[in-house]
């Protein structure tokens, strides 16, 4: 069984491939502690797959279950200038998230052309790629709870809590203002470049979301001609593109 980890900033998605890319069970927790509960009664594992952007001590605490646990080394991908078709557009390559790249890459081949990436997270970004592979550079916000977070750190007000809801209306309360402000904020800037992709593309450009609140957000996304899919798993099925790739660069 191949097993394959998201760690982000706030949660650990993970999910369970069968003979090569059958999807079995899949899952996220906030701590290396809790993916051990989780793993308890998994079967024998004999690749790992990882995605991480929390730093060495969450990636060692991985090292050490992955090791004892099946004696299986963590397979990292790693940002490089040019994958899967993807060119990376930063002059330092390894500054962009490695999240973010997966993500292009998993988009890219399921367009085979030009695409957007949303990653509604902690943060979210937007991502523009063209037609010919070329990362045309994208947007970083703090998302709905990080931008409340950021507004009330200085004073007594409890930071709201988002909803299962998105709401752009005028809040009458000051938890209801902050919430739906933040949540006009990102709309803004996603809808907008959302029409500048349609003015370049027409029809022709596909728009993946991503990330927790993807889902929460797609509804209210600008009535344009450009074509919108939800993929929860982009970042995950990205993983395969980064590290195949990876395996060839060293071969040749």
């Amino acid at each position: 069984m191949i097993v394959e980890l998201d760690m982000g900033n706030t949660r650990i998605k993970w999910r369970q491939l069968l003979n090569g890319d059958e999807k079995a069970l899949s899952g996220a927790v906030e701590t290396v502690a809790q993916l051990v509960e989780v793993s308890k009664n998994w079967a024998d594992v004999t690749q790992i797959r990882l995605a991480n952007v929390r730093g060495e001590r969450d990636k060692q605490g991985l090292d050490e279950w992955a090791g004892q646990r099946w004696g299986v080394n963590i397979e990292v991908a790693k940002v490089v200038r040019s994958c899967g078709g993807v060119t990376n557009c930063y002059s330092e390559v390894e500054r962009l998230g490695v999240d973010r790249w997966l993500a292009m890459l998993a988009a890219y081949q399921r367009a085979n052309g030009a695409c957007v990436v949303i990653d509604f997270g902690t943060a979210v970004t937007v991502d523009v790629i063209d037609a010919q592979g070329l990362h045309r550079g994208g947007y970083i916000c703090p998302g709905v709870n990080t931008m409340a977070k950021a507004l009330l750190s200085n004073t007594h007000i409890k930071v709201p809590a988002m909803g299962e809801l998105i709401s752009v209306e005028l809040g009458c309360t000051t938890q209801e203002a902050i919430i739906h402000g933040a949540n006009a904020a990102l709309l803004g800037m996603i809808n907008n470049t959302l029409k500048k992709q349609e003015e370049e593309y027409g029809g022709g450009i596909i728009v993946y979301l991503t990330g927790g609140d993807g889902e929460k957000f797609a509804a209210h996304l600008a009535e344009t001609e450009v074509s919108k899919e939800l993929v929860p798993s982009l970042v995950l099925d990205g993983l395969v593109i980064a590290l195949a790739d990876n395996i060839d660069s060293l071969n040749t």
